[in-house]
């Protein structure tokens, strides 16, 4: 499943080309079972993000969390 989450009233987004883009991606991927979730925000929110999770107050292009703690970066 995916869940498109966009904040940013100013930015026109396409959410069915978005989501059906990141389909394709997580398919080519063999992660179609997984869930994924895309939130589109501004500087602030994303600053508040990244200083509350990795403890860095600047904004950050992306921040990613993992669904299973137990799960490795390529794994």
């Amino acid at each position: 499943m995916i869940t498109i989450l966009n904040s940013k009233n100013k930015v026109v987004v396409d959410k069915k080309q978005l989501k059906n883009d990141a389909q394709k991606i997580i398919d080519l991927l063999d992660y179609s079972d997984f869930e994924l979730t895309i939130v589109l925000t501004n500087d602030k929110t994303i600053q508040k993000y990244n200083g509350d999770y990795r403890n860095k107050d600047v904004p950050t292009d992306i921040l990613s969390f993992p669904f299973h703690d137990n799960l490795l970066p390529g794994k």
